[in-house]
């Protein structure tokens, strides 16, 4: 059987599911919550860590975390200030994608067949998120607008849907 990976980065939190054996089941990428926020520390030793607060990524920080409305300012802007760097929209991005994918992988023990990225409007263009996909490692991803993954799971159901016929 075929396994893919989602990995939904919305404009506020990543969360991502995995559809395997037919089944579709949402991965827990934070210790307790199953969404991340879209954030990024600089650590005191200079690394750069994915999450939104020090609990959330093991470690002590320098300065605030760059989230909120980071990916409106990689989509304008092309770039973010992560403690003392300036990180392109690309880069940025492939923190966030290769945390959760190396989160996933160690979820599904084994590396998915497929990856889609679901992708928000207010975020970078496609571009960006395939080159970002390209910096991670990941392999192929297939990209997906955030208004017609809405539309995926109709699309994915077997079931018959209900017609407007009188009962």
């Amino acid at each position: 059987m075929t396994t893919v990976l989602a990995i939904h980065i919305g404009p506020s939190l990543v969360h991502a599911a995995v559809d395997r054996d037919n089944r579709i089941d949402l991965i827990a990428l934070g210790d307790s919550t199953p969404g991340i926020p879209v954030a990024l520390h600089m650590t005191g030793d200079g690394s750069i860590q994915v999450g939104g607060s020090d609990s959330a990524i093991g470690g002590s920080t320098t300065g605030d975390p760059v989230g909120g409305d980071l990916l409106t300012r990689l989509a304008d802007l092309g770039a973010a200030r992560i403690g003392d760097r300036d990180m392109s929209a690309e880069r940025v991005l492939a923190y966030l994608v290769a945390h959760v994918y190396a989160r996933c992988t160690r979820v599904l023990d084994g590396v998915p067949d497929k990856v889609i990225i679901v992708r928000t409007a207010e975020g970078p263009d496609e571009s960006v998120h395939v080159a970002a996909a390209h910096r991670a490692h990941i392999g192929e991803v297939t990209l997906l607008d955030e208004t017609r993954a809405w539309a995926a799971p109709v699309s994915y159901t077997h079931l018959t849907l209900p017609t407007n016929r009188e009962v």
